[in-house]
């Protein structure tokens, strides 16, 4: 499934004095939508990004982080909107224990539309210290389609000049030269439609420089529906489905079912019982972005077979079907076996033949 973006913001943060400036995301972002958050942590000792929170009490997760060999660190946290916000506002929790100047950071807010769906980490890679004037972060190898790939770059430089290299496109560039750490940042992304290999280049940041840097690709999976009903008997039924997916579920007690994680497409659904026929024996079902109920059936005793225990010699005869009879002729002999209902494989009588008269079996239904 496709992911758009949709904005960025940036901010930046000092501690141990605990100044941060937020981030705001000036647009209305709609109820679903993800957001990326990529943290740049320069610290000597201190200052490492341990949270996010925003202004719609979304939930932020921590889903990479790498700490590089100069101490510099980035991180990636993702989130999905609850409900829509007219505007946005992130801000980091930070740790300070250290002295001034040990603690400086930036950080991104990118918004990607995904259709409702959160995003997932797929692959990962990075540089460590590699000496500018450019690097190439990657290749990483995708398994979904329509992913967005994200990268991050941190440059000990006083400038600002590092540049992300098509068709990766810049979200925001940060530099800062009166800390412990004089470096550059920035996030840039590519979305993509196939899957296959893919790397992401930096460049312009001098040579001589190091980069540190980090490439993170996120997928949204397709939204999946459902199809429920009854299969008109109150016992566990198995319900199969075949089409764009195939399976199986089995009902409750009382012939409800639910058939979950179905994508768009076509699907036929029957239920199956020994001993029952359903009325429709089938039913064909088609997803299209929603889910669908009331998909029910009728079920009912099926016609079933009993052994011909009639003539001793040639036992057991061809099968008799029996449809709605109670009443069963037999030959009452000691060796001979009970009739069996073939729905159920029992005996259609608790009595054995040896004990009753020829010519009464009867079984109540």
């Amino acid at each position: 499934m496709a992911i758009t973006y949709v904005q960025e913001a940036q901010g930046q943060f000092f501690d141990p004095f605990g100044f941060t400036v937020v981030a705001t995301l000036s647009s209305p972002v709609a109820a679903g939508d993800g957001i990326v958050v990529v943290t740049y942590d320069a610290p000597a000792s201190s200052g490492f990004v341990t949270g996010i929170t925003d202004t719609g009490s979304n939930v932020y997760t921590n889903v990479y982080t790498h700490t590089f060999s100069n101490n510099m660190r980035i991180t990636y946290w993702v989130a999905q909107n609850t409900t829509l916000q007219s505007t946005l506002t992130v801000t980091p929790t930070v740790s300070a224990t250290g002295g001034f100047g040990e603690g400086v950071g930036w950080f991104n807010v990118v918004q990607y539309a995904t259709q409702g769906q959160p995003l997932t980490l797929d692959q990962t890679a990075l540089i460590d210290g590699v000496s500018g004037p450019s690097a190439s972060i990657g290749p990483v190898t995708i398994t979904a389609a329509n992913e967005v790939l994200v990268s991050a770059l941190i440059v000990n430089t006083t400038s600002s000049g590092a540049t992300a290299t098509a068709p990766f496109n810049l979200r925001g560039t940060f530099a800062n030269a009166g800390r412990v750490f004089t470096a550059g940042a920035g996030v840039s992304d590519e979305e993509v439609t196939s899957t296959g290999s893919y790397s992401a280049g930096w460049g312009t940041f001098g040579a001589g420089n190091q980069g540190y840097g980090t490439l993170v690709t996120f997928y949204a999976a397709p939204p999946t529906y459902s199809i429920s009903g009854n299969t008109g008997h109150a016992a566990i039924t198995a319900v199969a489905y075949t089409g764009t997916a195939s399976g199986s579920v089995n009902t409750d007690a009382s012939g409800n079912y639910t058939i979950s994680g179905l994508s768009n497409g076509s699907y036929v659904i029957t239920p199956t019982l020994s001993g029952y026929a359903f009325t429709p024996a089938t039913q064909n079902e088609t997803v299209s972005g929603s889910n669908i109920t009331g998909v029910n059936f009728t079920a009912a005793l099926s016609a079933y077979s009993v052994p011909d225990d009639r003539t001793y010699a040639t036992f057991p005869n061809n099968a008799v079907d029996v449809q709605g009879t109670q009443t069963y002729t037999v030959n009452a002999h000691p060796s001979h076996a009970a009739p069996v209902d073939s729905r159920t494989s029992d005996p259609v009588d608790s009595r054995t033949a040896a004990n009753i008269p020829e010519n009464s079996r009867t079984q109540p239904k």
